[in-house]
């Protein structure tokens, strides 16, 4: 029986306290180069991912752009425009082998927070 190899997944905590964002663990989180945020086009992984960014990270964004988040026109979405520049973003959802095998290309950390509902369903 062969066995396949794995790579391990890593973990990482950060905290936000006020307007800064600090990275918790791994202690060794600055050698963290290419990491995928799925649902990164939402107001956490935005900002998370522009964080990261100027942190000197390389950022993949995977995000479906739902029109109940980001409107019916989502490139106009404040949330989607905030996102830097440099973020690589592909529109997909996780829920797609494809789109998420084309998101993980090259990755070394995933950080998952799609979400299916908005808040203005709670208003």
């Amino acid at each position: 029986m062969r066995r396949s190899k794995r790579r391990r997944a890593a973990a990482v905590v950060i905290s936000y306290t006020g307007s800064r964002m600090v990275c918790l663990w791994p202690p060794e989180s600055n050698k963290l180069k290419n990491i995928l945020i799925t649902g990164g086009a939402g107001f956490i992984g935005s900002r998370l991912a522009n964080h990261l960014i100027a942190s000197g990270h390389r950022v993949i964004v995977l995000d479906i752009l739902s029109p109940q988040i980001h409107g019916a026109d989502p490139a106009s979405s404040p949330l989607f425009r905030s996102l830097d520049r440099r973020v690589e973003f592909i529109r997909g959802s996780v829920t797609q082998r494809t789109d998420l095998m084309q998101a993980l290309a090259g990755v070394d950390t995933v950080i998952h927070l799609p979400a299916e509902t908005g808040t203005g369903q709670s208003m």
